[in-house]
């Protein structure tokens, strides 16, 4: 059941390097998210599959969780700098990230994953050797996820990695189809993979019709 932290391992990762406070004053946020990913409580139910692959209830929880605890230490002028995600947002955005990773697979994308590798093991360093409020959140993300650090590290990279194939699915996309096209022809792109994507929704909780997409 490890492979599926994955995403939230890094974002995880990119929020701490961005120097953003997790610790929130409300202990109770804090208590939510370490339990939505501890492996005893966590919710494992799958909330949908794209192209076989399964997202589960508690990375939508701990997504959902996460972007409050953000919110939670921001004044209230700089609140707006940390989209509020609802449940049915957050779980678009890894159905669409899934797709959009296996597209690139399929057209033979590839980046340096040595790359992200050290990219990823850098920014854990300089997290833990702070020594602060984040470090001790992320010993803590380790703890009630029963993570070892080589385990963080790995799902942190093949995170990273992913989103290097997206990024360069769409760096193509423009240079095949001209840099000058505007934002809206990739985002017809998108929806277009999604259109034809194997998606499957298992829970009606988020307002998402019980199949988007089976062909």
């Amino acid at each position: 059941m490890k492979k599926i932290r994955i995403v939230i391992a890094f974002v995880l990762m990119a929020v701490l390097m961005t120097g953003i406070t997790i610790v929130t004053n409300s202990q109770n946020l804090k208590n939510m998210f370490m339990s939505a990913i501890s492996s005893d409580k966590k919710d494992e139910s799958i909330v949908a599959t794209v192209d076989g692959e399964k997202i589960y209830q508690y990375e939508i929880d701990a997504h959902l969780i996460f972007t409050q605890m953000q919110r939670a230490n921001l004044p209230d002028d700089e609140k707006d700098s940390v989209k509020e995600y609802t449940a049915q947002e957050i779980l678009e955005n890894r159905i669409e990230s899934i797709v959009l990773v296996n597209e690139a697979k399929r057209q033979g994308i590839k980046c340096d994953y040595k790359e992200a590798k050290n990219y990823i093991k850098d920014s854990y360093d300089m997290i833990m050797e702070a020594n602060d409020e984040n470090t001790i959140f992320l010993k803590e993300y380790l703890i009630n996820s029963e993570l070892s650090e080589n385990e963080y590290l790995q799902l942190a990279t093949e995170s990273h990695y992913r989103a290097l194939l997206k990024a360069k699915l769409m760096e193509n996309f423009y240079k095949e189809n001209g840099n000058d096209l505007k934002t809206e022809e990739y985002e017809k792109y998108k929806n277009e993979l999604i259109r034809n994507a194997d998606i499957k929704i298992k829970s009606s909780a988020f307002g998402l019709p019980q199949v988007v997409s089976d062909n």
